[in-house]
């Protein structure tokens, strides 16, 4: 009941016309049945008197009502449905929008997850979950209205009649109900068999994966696994399977238990001459239309309990989502009354924040001061904190390293600085005010940040820079800026080129560092943001390629505070201060000549990397003067 009541919200909401339109073919299809009932044994009762002209009347309205009532149906029903669509769109595109806007954490846990793809797959089919109870709702409530009509005309005959075929009809209800509980645990229990399944497609036709899967043969081994999944399905399906198949065949003895005694009921009574061949008929006929629509109701009931189920899904997702004007539960705007709080702290940090309800004077000439107060975090699975006790201090303007082994911390401590997670202890400010007491949205836009697995969208290139911001003079510059122009330049259709072949199959790949210039370019777009973070964005380039482009984010560092992850120490010389994360702590602070000169690890990391990457230039000189030299004996013919 839940779920309809919401629905009929919904369709309140989206579009009110429904409701009426439910009521109108609620009307036309209770008393529809009745023509070819009721008309016949009029027929039958008027044909021995020889009033022909009531006969032909009567046959004439009977049947212009039937030939308008069956076409109002018809195009009731249509519109219906495509109205329906409609409403369900909505519904996807809200259920779209809270899946974009959930918690970072949320993206991780696999029971959230599992709970968007059953919200998902309940709005996403038009004849099942929303779309299922929609259309179910506009033939349902005639078809009860008509079964009640029909058992009145049998309470005439026979009280005790009436009252035996509605207990045979609850009772076909109540296992049919059954069955549709089971039906929607299988669908339940083969969601999380699905999604793996399906990710594992997924995953085998990337084509970003198939260098590896040809070059390991792992055709075998990705078919064991789905293999697997499949046979779980059907362990799953055998099961429900042999539970169906025991309550539908007691549900069809049922239904043959009380037709055999009804229609021998009725039999009996002509034959001893309690009703006459008009009233047979209409009985008969009658108990016909009531068993077709009662079955039919029935039907109706369980699927709607079944897709409710399904739905529940839907309306438990959406219920940890806020209002779909953005406005906070208790009514009012959050981000309004945070606004004004934040500008009165920070004049910097209240430019960019504002940025997201009105226009306001130019960002000031320098980025935030960023504070890390005695910051702990683990992650919500482990027990393990990852960071202990982190306190650090960035400098209006600042451009910061941060450098460490792999699991450090060092990515982790930008995620909380991205808000992404909620620190476990202690704070982060940014002049001052807590990150987590800013609107959302305004605390994003104050940020430019390009990670380590920056995603490439399946849009143009233009797409890909802007983010959906129009400013075509900031882009001109922007391209130019990052060296962008010059790879658009030679594609298909420039800027507007789509990239990857996924929405276009006439897309365009990019190299990895025509890659990195896109992420550049994308960076260089936010031109109103004050802090710029790069988490190892570079780290599939050699390291002469990787210092150049940080270079080039450090030129456009000025004015911002900027936070630069790195696990190349070489890359880093341009940063004013440079901290050294080990085991979740800062283990060493300082500038690059005064960590080289302390001899600590920053030094000895800084020393085996050197090393490595001088031999490494020495065997390349090497290679390239043999084969020079080879060359040269050969008279300057090439291999």
């Amino acid at each position: 009941m839940r779920s309809i009541l919401y629905l009929l919200k919904k369709i309140r909401q989206y579009d009110s016309l429904m409701l009426g339109m439910i009521l109108l073919y609620t009307l036309l299809s209770a008393v529809y049945p009745f023509i070819w009932v009721v008309t016949p044994a009029r027929i039958l009762d008027l044909a021995p008197s020889g009033q022909t002209e009531a006969l032909i009347l009567l046959v004439l309205v009977s049947g212009l009502f039937a030939v308008l009532a069956s076409f109002l149906l018809a195009y009731l029903k249509g519109n219906y449905r495509m109205r329906m669509n409609n409403v369900r769109y909505h519904l996807i595109r809200d259920l779209m929008r809270y899946s974009l806007e959930m918690p970072y954490e949320d993206t991780l846990d696999p029971k959230k997850l599992d709970a968007i793809h059953l919200a998902n797959d309940s709005v996403l089919n038009p004849q099942s979950g929303a779309g299922g109870i929609i259309l179910t709702l506009l033939s349902l409530a005639g078809e009860l209205f008509a079964s009640l009509a029909f058992l009145g005309i049998f309470s005439v005959l026979s009280a005790p009649l009436m009252i035996l075929l509605l207990a045979f009809t609850l009772l076909t209800f109540w296992l049919r109900h059954r069955a549709s509980g089971h039906e929607y645990s299988l669908w339940e229990n083969s969601l999380p068999i699905y999604r793996k399944r399906s990710t594992l497609f997924q995953y085998a036709s990337e084509p970003m994966n198939q260098k590896d899967i040809r070059s390991y043969g792992l055709y075998a081994l990705i078919q064991s696994y789905i293999n697997r999944y499949h046979e779980d399905s059907l362990t799953l399906v055998r099961s429900f399977s042999a539970k169906m198949f025991t309550m539908e065949t007691a549900a069809a003895l049922f239904d043959l238990a009380r037709d055999a005694f009804l229609y021998g009921w009725l039999i009996l009574a002509f034959l001893r001459g309690d009703i006459d061949v008009s009233q047979f008929y209409l009985y008969s006929s009658g108990l016909i239309s009531f068993v077709t629509l009662a079955n039919q109701a029935m039907t109706d009931m369980a699927k709607i309990h079944k897709e409710s189920a399904q739905f529940s899904v839907y309306q438990q997702v959406m219920g940890q989502a806020g209002p779909p004007d953005g406005s906070s539960p208790s009514g009012g705007s959050a981000a309004s009354s945070e606004k004004a709080d934040a500008a009165v702290h920070s004049p910097a940090l209240g430019a960019a924040v504002s940025a997201v309800g009105e226009t306001t004077a130019a960002a000031p000439s320098a980025g935030p001061e960023i504070r890390f107060e005695n910051v702990s975090f683990r992650y919500p699975s482990s027990d393990k904190p990852v960071l202990n006790g982190i306190n650090l201090t960035i400098r209006p303007g600042e451009r910061l390293a941060l450098v460490g082994e792999n699991g450090s911390g060092k990515s982790t401590l930008i995620k909380l600085l991205c808000r992404f997670y909620r620190p476990t202890g202690g704070r982060i400010t940014v002049d001052g005010r807590d990150i987590w007491n800013m609107p959302e949205e305004g605390y994003m836009k104050y940020l430019s940040a390009v990670f380590q697995d920056a995603m490439v969208f399946p849009f143009s290139v233009e797409d890909n820079i802007c983010l959906g911001k129009d400013e075509p003079a900031l882009l001109n510059r922007v391209l130019k800026e990052s060296g962008m122009d010059r790879i658009a330049a030679g594609l298909k259709k420039g800027v507007k080129t789509s990239l990857l072949r996924i929405l276009d199959d006439e897309g365009a790949d990019l190299s990895g560092g025509q890659r990195q210039r896109l992420f550049l370019a994308r960076a260089l777009y936010q031109d109103d943001s004050r802090i710029l973070i790069l988490d190892e964005p570079t780290a599939a380039l050699d390291p002469l390629a990787e210092r150049e482009l940080y270079e080039e984010y450090g030129r456009m560092a000025n004015g911002k505070t900027s936070l630069f992850v790195s696990h190349r120490l070489a890359s880093t010389h341009f940063c004013d201060h440079i901290a050294l994360l080990q085991n979740g702590s800062i283990q060493e602070y300082g500038t690059h000549k005064e960590l080289a000169a302390a001899g600590g690890l920053y030094a000895e990391l800084y020393e085996i990397q050197a090393k490595y990457y001088q031999e490494n230039y020495q065997e390349d000189c090497g290679k390239v003067c043999r084969m020079e030299y080879a060359k040269s004996l050969r008279g300057g013919q090439t291999e």
